[in-house]
């Protein structure tokens, strides 16, 4: 079972990637919310909290190491776009992908 969605990571053109929780912990002087009632944090992570691989862990993996291994593939350069004389127009920031 995939349980990270790496279609969504090739196909969209992803130049930027991030994990929320990596791995799980205990928070045991309650610093981060003192008025919860739990200590342990790990969001369905990975890496559990007493350092368990899930099965999550191999996708996690090779995510990353896809990620490493295409960074060149990844770069992107700031392009000019057209200035519009209009103040209420919208405007976008273009980025060209590799050539």
């Amino acid at each position: 079972m995939k349980v990270y969605y790496k279609s969504n990571l090739i196909t969209s053109g992803a130049t930027m990637f991030g994990y929320y929780m990596a791995f799980g912990g205990t928070n045991w002087g309650r610093l981060g919310q003192p008025n919860d009632v739990y200590t342990s944090y790990d969001y369905g992570a990975p890496i559990t909290e007493n350092r368990r691989l899930t099965a999550k862990y191999d996708e996690f993996k090779r995510q990353g190491l896809f990620v490493t291994s295409v960074a060149p593939l990844a770069k992107t350069e700031p392009a000019t776009a057209p200035a519009s004389g209009d103040p209420s127009a919208a405007g976008n920031v273009l980025r060209p992908g590799p050539h």
